[in-house]
Formats: structure tokens, sequence, C-alpha cells
């Protein structure tokens, strides 16, 4: 299936995507240089901005068919697995510090944000098998948030872009779901970019 804005989409938020490779965290897992307190470190960081995201998306969302609740490929519960395995309990995890999202309160922008989350998870299967060389993880035990524990990223992003290249086919706001996403993805960058600089 031809996906024409799907496309157009991922072209609009290229250059963002390469910025991201080159941060510190990312650049030391993929060169397998990563200690277990870093990756942690990264961890911590990924739940400031995931939650915060993912509270955004479920609370505007409605409206869009996702062909099941948007509950049942929330990311947090993975993330929360992975810091519990690391030595976090319940109450440290509450207290971590979480991203602003000060974004547009409508669908497309639930939208651009929703292909962020979903999208990087083929990334996050690369990223997951450098984790599982160089620090022994798995996806029950540390990996879970990179690897999608239990469920298929690919399955996950073709039903997602077959859905949303349908949505914006109908509705027309194609430009709004990609303002969004390029927005999400540059807050990204910066959260994780003032992390690695504060190290």
């Amino acid at each position: 299936m031809i996906h024409p804005f799907m496309s157009r989409l991922k072209d609009s938020i290229q250059d963002l995507h390469d910025a991201a490779q080159e941060t510190r965290p990312l650049d030391a897992i993929l060169n397998r240089s990563i200690t277990r307190d870093e990756y942690r470190a990264v961890l911590e960081r990924f739940y400031g901005i995931v939650i915060p995201f993912e509270a955004f998306i479920a609370a505007n969302i409605g409206g869009f068919d996702l062909g099941q609740p948007y509950a049942e490929i929330a990311r947090r519960p993975d993330l929360e697995r992975d810091l519990l395995f690391f030595g976090a309990d319940a109450e440290y995890i509450a207290a971590l510090p979480l991203a602003e999202v000060d974004a547009r309160p409508d669908l497309p922008t639930a939208l651009g944000l929703l292909y962020l989350m979903e999208g990087s998870r083929l990334g996050g299967l690369v990223i997951a098998r450098s984790l599982q060389e160089s620090l022994h993880v798995d996806p029950c035990h540390g990996a879970a948030y990179f690897s999608s524990r239990g469920k298929d990223p690919h399955m996950l992003n073709d039903e997602l872009r077959n859905r949303l290249e349908s949505w914006v086919t109908r509705t027309g706001k194609g430009d709004a779901v990609i303002s969004a996403a390029r927005e999400g993805f540059s807050l990204m960058n910066a959260w994780m970019d003032q992390s690695q600089n504060s190290a």
C-alpha cells in the first residue's frame, strides 16, 4: 500500500531524527560503551518525556480509530518494568522529573506524538540488540521498553501507517500532524540534551 502522507511525515522529521542519533546516550548505547548506571539514567530521562507524551495522547486521541484501546499499546508499563529491574522503587519513579508538553490539546497533535512514540519502536529493536550484547539485558530483564516486550513493532507500525494515512486523506489535517511531530521531536531532543549537558 502506498502511503504518500506517511512518506512526507517521515521526511519532515528526518533532520531531527539525525540529531537524536548524535546525542551522547544513544551513541554510547550503539557503540556498546554504556554502563549499567548510565543506562538506568537514560531510562529515567526517557521516563520524563514518555509519561507526559502518553498522557497527552490518551487525553486527546478520541475520535481516531486505533483498532484497540490506547492503554494496550502504551509504553509506560515496560519503562517502569525496566526501572524496577535496575533498582528503582515505585516512590522513586513517581518522583522523577517530567517534561512539560505545552501543545494544542487536539487530535492532530496527539497523532503527531503517537507517530513519534510508535515509530520509535523500530529503532528500539536496534538499541535492544546493542544493549543485550553490552549489558546482557533482555526483554524480561531490563530491556522491555526498547524491545517492545510481547508486541510486534512491525505490525503496530503498519497498522498505524494505514489508519493515519486514511485519516489524513479524509480530514486534510496532515500539516497539523507534521507540525506536532516536529515540535514533539524537538522537545524530546531538548529534554535528552538537558540530561546530557547536566551530566
